[in-house]
């Protein structure tokens, strides 16, 4: 009896669940068959009035599945924060400089959302999953977070202060720059164009990932996952470490003002490495220099089987060399054609006239 008394029990819970699943999909389907379809001009949201091309609307909230389409070009105003459930589909058939969203509060876009605007605001900006941007998206003192599997056919830009984060397996097509704040890219995504942080912040790009263009911090650090790409170069103007991940490369060169660098072991740059003022400079086993390497103050170790097309020199510090790499030459006074802005100029050696030698001797 009991094993009976088990067995309806799982049968009732078995038809419950059942039961839930198919309210669920109803539910579901219901939300999906009652979306809204905005139009500027025509059926705007609620929260929305204006004509001509500018809106003013509160906070903008779309559900699931809804969609906006816009007859010529437009402003939304928001004044307040902006919310997109999965799903929304906003201007899907035109072209980015049609609509531009200027935004009070947040913008919260969700997943599976296909968005072709500019997004102007002052606070977070945040995209989802599996999602498609066609626009620039441009944010004050607050972050920009992109999801992981999520094109974005434009640029990322924090003007003030904020971190830009770009999820996994993702594609910008344009530049990420903040003036303060750290930038940090997912493992496998591509950047096609350049990094920047204008005052101060952290560059960190994932392994595998890979830059089109540039890599550059006034004060921060710059930290490539292994088997990383960058196109052009890696630049630190004050102060601040680069570290290289293993079998990455770098096709321009490799400098910060102060800060010691390390490339380990399988990476290669196009270019010279160097430290302008002070920072050691470590280059592993099987590494690729196709310029220079040179520090003003801090120590050289040149691993086995690397390789520097140009020279290695530390005009203050030791310089070590595996005997089986190999260098183009070691001496004190080689220069690196790519010294970061106000780097250290090694002082000549002063000229001593006729008079003055007669004194030093004569002491």
């Amino acid at each position: 009896m009991k094993i009976i008394r088990s067995t309806r029990v799982g049968r009732s819970l078995g038809r419950a669940a059942f039961a839930l699943l198919v309210s669920m999909a109803a539910l579901l389907s219901g939300q999906v068959a009652q979306a809204a379809d905005y139009k500027f001009p025509g059926n705007v949201p609620a929260t929305c009035t204006g004509s001509g091309g500018s809106y003013t609307c509160g906070a903008l909230s779309l559900s699931l599945g809804d969609t906006i389409t816009v007859g010529s070009a437009t402003t939304l105003i928001v004044n307040g924060a902006l919310t997109m459930g999965s799903a929304v589909q906003v201007n899907a058939g035109g072209v980015a400089s049609d609509l531009t969203f200027v935004v009070a509060g947040t913008t919260d876009i969700g997943a599976n959302c296909t968005v072709v605007a500019n997004i102007v605001g002052t606070g977070v900006v945040t995209m989802g999953a599996f999602g498609k941007l066609t626009g620039n998206v441009a944010t004050q003192s607050a972050a920009i977070n992109i999801g992981d599997f999520t094109v974005v056919d434009g640029s990322l830009q924090s003007t003030v202060a904020g971190v830009v984060n770009v999820g996994a397996n993702s594609h910008v097509t344009g530049s990420v720059s903040t003036l303060s704040g750290a930038i940090n890219i997912g493992a496998n995504t591509v950047i096609d164009g350049s990094l920047t942080t204008a005052l101060a912040g952290v560059i960190s790009i994932g392994a595998g990932a890979s830059v089109g263009g540039n890599l550059s911090t006034v004060s921060g650090a710059i930290n490539l996952g292994a088997a990383s790409k960058v196109a052009g170069y890696l630049l630190n103007t004050i102060a601040g470490a680069i570290t290289i991940g293993e079998n990455s490369h770098v096709g321009g060169s490799v400098a910060t003002n102060s800060g010691a660098i390390t490339l380990t072991a399988g990476t290669a740059t196009g270019g010279s490495v160097c430290t302008g003022l002070a920072g050691a400079i470590t280059l592993n086993d099987n590494t690729s220099v196709g310029g220079n390497v040179r520090t003003n103050a801090g120590a050289i170790t040149v691993g086995s089987l690397s390789t520097v097309t140009g020279g290695v020199a530390a005009v203050v510090g030791a310089v070590t060399v595996a005997t089986s790499a190999k260098v183009g030459t070691v001496i004190a006074s080689i220069k690196c054609p790519f010294d970061p802005p106000g780097s250290y100029v090694a002082p000549k050696p002063p000229v001593i006239k006729s008079r003055e030698w007669r004194q030093i001797f004569m002491r």
